[in-house]
């Protein structure tokens, strides 16, 4: 009887060893393990849809910073232009070969630039509306919508130079070589210096009232 009882501790004493190691061995067991990766991070870094993801959480989380106003390139008035302009360079024969040309083109303010510093003064005080109207003028008396494109130029005097324009003629009168330009007051064709038929390059309207 004796002998059956210390079986039976003896037994009980191993099955609770077995038991407290099996306990020690599971705790440490899950203290070493590593976790298993997940689908998501075994995609690679080169993996498309990853960086898809990511690019749309960057621009979920930090959109791009608004840009501001693109800076307009300020414009300089045309009427200034002309006021602070050179004087036309070149002969008297080129200066109204030019002008001519710029009137035929319908490029007014390019005409204008030809003329005398007085006469660019005058028009750029006076504006774009007005420049309009003496520039019409002045194709109108020179009859520019009946002759053939402007081609060539030569000297009549100091002050005036005669354009070849198709089979017509047109006499320009032009400033001295301290104000060089065209001048296109209605006084200047009285000083008639060309032989043969032509027309003259001028306005009647006056420059100083002109608003």
């Amino acid at each position: 009887m004796q002998l059956h009882v210390g079986r039976a501790a003896k037994l009980a004493a191993t099955l609770a060893i077995g038991v407290s190691l099996a306990g020690c061995s599971v705790g440490h067991s899950a203290a070493g393990a590593k976790p298993t990766p997940s689908a998501s991070q075994h995609q690679s870094a080169d993996d498309p849809a990853s960086e898809i993801s990511r690019d749309a959480q960057s621009w979920v989380c930090c959109p791009p910073a608004a840009r501001g106003p693109d800076k307009a390139i300020p414009q300089r008035d045309p009427m200034v232009e002309l006021w602070t302009a050179p004087a036309p360079r070149g002969s008297g024969p080129q200066i109204s070969l030019r002008f001519l040309r710029a009137l035929q083109r319908g490029d007014e303010l390019a005409a204008a630039s030809e003329l005398s510093a007085w006469g660019r003064t005058l028009l750029a005080q006076a504006g774009m509306s007005a420049i309009h109207r003496v520039m019409r003028d002045v194709v109108r008396h020179a009859e520019l919508d009946r002759t053939g494109m402007c081609s060539r130029a030569r000297s009549l005097s100091a002050n005036a130079a005669v354009v070849s324009c198709g089979s017509r003629h047109v006499v320009v009168h032009l400033g001295d070589w301290i104000t060089p330009g065209v001048l296109i007051s209605a006084e200047h064709p009285r000083h008639d210096v060309y032989r043969g038929p032509h027309t003259h390059a001028f306005t009647t309207l006056d420059l100083l009232t002109l608003r």
